[in-house]
Formats: C-alpha cells, sequence, structure tokens
C-alpha cells in the first residue's frame, strides 16, 4: 500500500545490530509494534505503520534512516508528535546506542492544519515600524531580586538609549517580591511615554511560564497591564503549551531556549537545532531565542546557522518568524553576528551588555545603535 503525504523523519543511528534489522525494529517500535490480533487476519501495517524510506551507511557505521510515517497517528498533536518521533519507541528501541533525529519533513497538505506564528517576521517589523536593522532586545539585569520600582526604572533608562524590546529573564515570572502585574505596569507608565516620543514602538516582552494551569492568567495578567509580547520557555513548558497560548494570544509569541541543551548537547543523541526551531515556529512562535555564537553557549556556527535558517526559510504557508541567537551579546559582539548571519533578519539580545554598562542602561542601548550605524556605513 503506498500512501501519500506522510510526514518524513530522518535518524543518525548507530546500533550493535544490523542497519536493516534496526531500521525495521525502530519502525516497529515507534508505530504499531504489534500489527495485528491473535486469531484475527488482519494487518495494521499498511495503514499505520512507519515504512522504511531509505538507509544510508556512512564511513564510520552509523547509518542515516529516512522513514515515513503517517500523519493519522498523530493528526497535529505536539504531544503525540514528541511521544513518536522521541519517545519510547524512538529510545528505547533494541540495539541502537545512539540516535538522533535530523531532520522532520511535512507536506504542505498538512502544514496548512498548524497555525504557526500570527505575526512573523513582517509582521513584527510593521508592528514596531523596525526596519533594514535587527532587532534590539535587553534582559533586565539583575535577573532575578529586584523590586518593582527598581526593575521599571532601569527598564526606562534602556529604553531611553534605544532598546526596542525589555524582556524578563527566563527564570523570573511572577515571585512575591516582584509580581508579574505590578512588575508590568510600573515599567510600562515609562513605555507609553517611550512610545509617545518614539518612531519605533518599544515593547515590554512578559515572562509567562508556568504550570499549564496558571499560564492563561498570567497572560491575562501582562496584557491587561501593558505586556506588549509574551514569552514561554519552550523546553520546560512544552510545545503544547506554546500551541495553547497561541490559540488565544493577541500579541507575539516568543520561545525560549532554556532546558534545549538537554536535546542536542549530546553528540550523535537526541534532536537537532532544526527540528528544535522547525516544532517552535510550528507551533507559532513570532521570535525565537536560541543559544548563540561561541564559546559562552558552548554552540557550534553550523547549529547555530541551522537554527537561524530554519526561522527565515520558506515553508509552505507557515510564516517566517525573528531569530534571536544570543548569550552574552553587545555592541561587541554585533559586528560577529552580523558576519556570521550575513544580513539583519534578526535580534541581538543583550543582558550585562546593556544593563551593567559603565555608564548605565541608557548608554548600554544606545551602544548597540552606534554599534549598527558602523556597520551600516561600512556596508
Amino acid at each position: 500500500m503506498t500512501r501519500k503525504n506522510d510526514i518524513t523523519l530522518t535518524y543518525r543511528i548507530e546500533s550493535t545490530l544490523e542497519p536493516q534489522q534496526t531500521a525495521q525494529s525502530l519502525c516497529h517500535e515507534m508505530s504499531t509494534a504489534q500489527w495485528k490480533r491473535p486469531g484475527v487476519n488482519e494487518d495494521l501495517r499498511p495503514e499505520f505503520g512507519a515504512q522504511i524510506d531509505s538507509i544510508i551507511v556512512q564511513e564510520d557505521k552509523s547509518f542515516t534512516l529516512t522513514i515515513n510515517y503517517p500523519w493519522i497517528n498523530f493528526e497535529g498533536s505536539f504531544a503525540v508528535l514528541w511521544s513518536i518521533i522521541m519517545g519510547e519507541g524512538a529510545l528505547y528501541c533494541p540495539g541502537i546506542e545512539k540516535i538522533r533525529l535530523l531532520d522532520i519533513h511535512i507536506p504542505d497538505e498538512h502544514l496548512q492544519k498548524f497555525t504557526g506564528p500570527q505575526f512573523g517576521l513582517e509582521g513584527l517589523r510593521e508592528q514596531m515600524n523596525i526596519h533594514n536593522r535587527p532587532f534590539f532586545l535587553g534582559v533586565v539585569k539583575p535577573n532575578l531580586g529586584l523590586k518593582p520600582d527598581d526593575f521599571a526604572l532601569i527598564t526606562h533608562q534602556a529604553f531611553e538609549g534605544g532598546l526596542d524590546i525589555a524582556k524578563d529573564d527566563e527564570m523570573l515570572v511572577n515571585p512575591s517580591y516582584s509580581p508579574l502585574a505590578e512588575r508590568i505596569s510600573k515599567s510600562t507608565l515609562y513605555l507609553n511615554k517611550q512610545n509617545q516620543k518614539s518612531d519605533h514602538k518599544k515593547v515590554y516582552l512578559a515572562n509567562i511560564s508556568d504550570d499549564l494551569k496558571n499560564i492563561k492568567s498570567l497572560y491575562d495578567e501582562a496584557i491587561k497591564n501593558g505586556a506588549g509580547q509574551v514569552m514561554i520557555n519552550t523546553f520546560c513548558c512544552g510545545f503544547s503549551a506554546l500551541d495553547y497560548v497561541r490559540s488565544f494570544s493577541k500579541v507575539p509569541l516568543v520561545g525560549h531556549f532554556t532546558g534545549m541543551a538537554l536535546f542536542e548537547r549530546i553528540p550523535n543523541w537526541g534532536v537537532s537545532w532544526k527540528v528544535l526551531v522547525k516544532l517552535q515556529r510550528l507551533a507559532g512562535c513570532d521570535i525565537i531565542i536560541m543559544p548563540g555564537f561561541g564559546e559562552r553557549m558552548h554552540s557550534k556556527d553550523h547549529d547555530v546557522l541551522e537554527g537561524v535558517e530554519a526561522c527565515l526559510e520558506t515553508w509552505g504557508p507557515i510564516k517566517p518568524c525573528l531569530p534571536v541567537p544570543g548569550g552574552s551579546d553587545s555592541a561587541k559582539t554585533l559586528p560577529h553576528l552580523y558576519e556570521k548571519i550575513g544580513h539583519f533578519n534578526f535580534g541581538l539580545v543583550a543582558g550585562r551588555g546593556v544593563f551593567s554598562h559603565p555608564e548605565g542602561p541608557k548608554a548600554g542601548a544606545e551602544s548597540l545603535h552606534l554599534a549598527w550605524q558602523d556597520i551600516a556605513k561600512s556596508n
């Protein structure tokens, strides 16, 4: 039975068994496993079973396996999809010692069933009136411990210097010493004054990453008090949490990489950056913050560039989103970041580079614009 419009999964595998035997076992384990009932003349594999597409053996005896997987087994559920592609069947399959999901292909027919980014890169540029340059984000520092008044004051100073987006740290949500509503409302009092004077819309990005039962109420509090964007720690809350927020959000949705290293850091194990970014984009992220270049984030240039491309590449009806590779960035690293990426469709996120500037947050934010002006003049 030839099936049309399967999704396609590509793995790199090291196994103690022969590639063909391993591939057959993996297909069984991640789909039907037992394909008939005792005493019943049936075979569920043609419709519901994973099928081997190709096996390419590498010189190091590892092999690349491409599997065609039936849509009907998960039908667009992120939780079920994750259970399939990196769940028990894949990670506990007999013989497999190392396995890494390299890519996932979803036919356009099925892509139409996902919402994807609501605004996307172009929508963000129009909404914030930022064109022909990168977006400048700042993680408010100190990232934990500031009372709302102090938090609001330094956020105001950074906005004065030209910061586009001030964001909560990924660990800061709704602690008793800095309630989300109070922190945002005090910060946006300054923000609204800045927006009256600026040609570019400035935005407070609120972190609403919490237990699922709390996310909707945190979202409502954030929006009520002036947040212009909301953030979910994808690998702590799950792709389903992104998809859930996307279903009701009226503002851009941001995915953060906290916990991503657990899936991608170990060589030849886990999930590639490409897949991790593509799934966040599919779930509705308008902005995806990912580990950046260099030793600070233990990243390989190839992986970062693959993540950036996964945000921007044409993908059926799914809008491109804004890639933000980050980690200890500042005005000093902006030229390197631009050189690596090769265009300005990205965001730079600075923490200490803005909020620990010797002359204060205003000067820190100004330094980003000055660095970009130097780059623009030389190109």
